[in-house]
C-alpha cells in the first residue's frame, strides 16, 4: 500500500481520508493508491461502507485541483510511478477483513469511547452501620469503622473481595463462581451462605461465625473448614487454624435481629441491644443491669424487646434520641 517514500496509504490515512481530515498530500496519495487498480477500488470501497455502516457521514470527494494548487505551494517531492502488484485473490480478502475490521473498531472507538469503569468499588463506614448489595447480590451488613472493596462488576471466575473490620456477608449461591474474601494472611471462600467476619486489625485473631453453609479458610500452608453452628479462627501471630463448636447468635443479631437470651444478666443482653440497634443503655440503679433474663427475639423492634424486658423485670425505661435509660429497684 506504499505509494512514494513519504506518504504511505494506510489504516490511519485512509481514516483521515474518509473523516475529510486528510492533508491535500495524503488526499491525492490516496485517489493514487485507489486508482491504481481495480483490486484497491474494490477495497476502498469495502472502506467506505465499513465506514457508513460506523454512522460517518459518506465522505465529500476533496477539491483535487483545489488540492493540487495548494500542494505547489509546498516544497516539491519526487513522487516515482506506482508500481503495480498483483496479489491473490486470498491475500486480497484477507487484507480486505483486516482493513475493515480495524477501520470499524477504530472508528468506534473514536467517536463512541468506552467509558473506564473505575478499578474498585470501596464502601467504608464510619462511626454507623451500613448495608451494601454487591454486583452478585450477595448483601453485606458492615458494622462500624469496617471497609469493603469489590469490582463494580464480577466478570471473572471467582467473585473476589476485600475485607477489614466486622461483617455479616449473606452471599448469593453461584456455584460456578466461588465467593472469596481476601483477609490479609489468609483467603476465605464460599460458594453460598451465611456467616460474620471479625477482621479487626488491633486484634491479634481473624473470626469466622458460620450460621448456615460452610466456608473454608486456607492460607499458604493450611488449610480450614468451618461448617454451619461452627466458628474458625486465625492466629495471626502463631499463623494457625482453629475450630470450635457453636455460634454467639446474639452477638450477630446486628445483621439477623434475632436474639436468644439464655440467663443472661440484663447487662449482658444491654451489650447485645446496643450493638444491634446502636443506642446506648444507661441503668439507674447498678443493681438492675444484674437481674438474668431469658427471652427469645425474632425481627422485634427495640421499644417491643423493651416493653418485654419491663413487664417481666418491672422495671421502666425512657429513650430520647440514641440514648435508653432504665431504672428499676429489683428483680421481679
Amino acid at each position: 500500500m506504499k505509494t512514494t517514500p513519504d506518504i504511505i496509504v494506510n489504516i490511519e490515512v485512509l481514516t483521515r481520508y474518509l473523516a475529510g481530515e486528510a492533508t491535500p498530500e495524503e488526499a491525492m496519495a490516496v485517489d493514487d493508491w485507489r486508482m491504481a487498480s481495480a483490486e484497491n477500488t474494490a477495497l476502498f470501497a469495502q472502506l467506505s461502507r465499513a465506514w457508513e455502516v460506523a454512522g460517518e457521514n459518506n465522505y465529500q470527494q476533496p477539491d483535487l485541483t483545489a488540492s493540487w494548487q495548494q500542494f505547489l505551494q509546498q516544497p516539491v517531492m519526487t513522487v516515482p510511478p506506482l508500481r503495480k502488484r498483483t496479489f491473490s485473490l486470498y491475500k486480497i480478502a484477507a487484507a480486505a477483513i483486516f482493513l475493515i475490521a480495524a477501520l470499524v473498531a477504530g472508528v468506534l472507538l473514536f467517536r463512541h469511547p468506552v467509558a473506564r469503569l473505575p478499578q474498585q468499588v470501596v464502601v467504608h463506614t464510619a462511626h454507623q452501620m451500613d448495608t451494601t448489595v454487591l454486583p452478585d447480590q450477595t448483601t453485606v451488613v458492615l458494622c462500624p469503622q469496617t471497609s469493603i472493596s469489590h469490582p463494580p462488576v464480577f466478570n471473572s471466575a471467582a467473585r473476589e473481595v476485600t475485607m477489614n473490620g466486622k461483617a455479616f456477608f449473606e452471599v448469593t449461591s453461584q456455584v460456578q463462581h466461588p465467593f472469596r474474601i481476601s483477609l490479609g494472611d489468609i483467603i476465605l471462600e464460599v460458594i453460598g451462605t451465611t456467616f460474620e467476619v471479625n477482621n479487626t486489625a488491633t486484634d491479634s485473631l481473624i473470626t469466622v461465625s458460620v450460621v448456615t453453609g460452610a466456608v473454608k479458610l486456607y492460607s499458604k500452608k493450611d488449610t480450614l473448614l468451618v461448617r454451619a453452628a461452627q466458628t474458625g479462627t486465625y492466629n495471626k501471630i502463631r499463623k494457625q487454624f482453629e475450630s470450635m463448636e457453636g455460634v454467639n447468635l446474639n452477638a450477630l443479631a446486628y445483621a439477623t435481629r434475632s436474639f436468644d437470651f439464655n440467663n443472661l444478666t440484663l447487662q449482658e443482653v444491654a451489650g447485645y441491644l446496643e450493638s444491634a440497634y446502636q443506642v446506648k443503655i444507661h441503668f439507674q440503679q447498678a443493681a438492675t443491669g444484674q437481674c438474668r433474663l431469658s427471652a427469645a427475639f425474632d425481627q422485634q423492634s427495640l421499644t417491643y424487646i423493651l416493653d418485654i424486658i419491663a413487664a417481666t423485670m418491672g422495671i421502666t425505661y425512657t429513650i430520647a434520641g440514641n440514648q435508653v435509660d432504665i431504672s428499676g429497684n429489683g428483680c421481679n
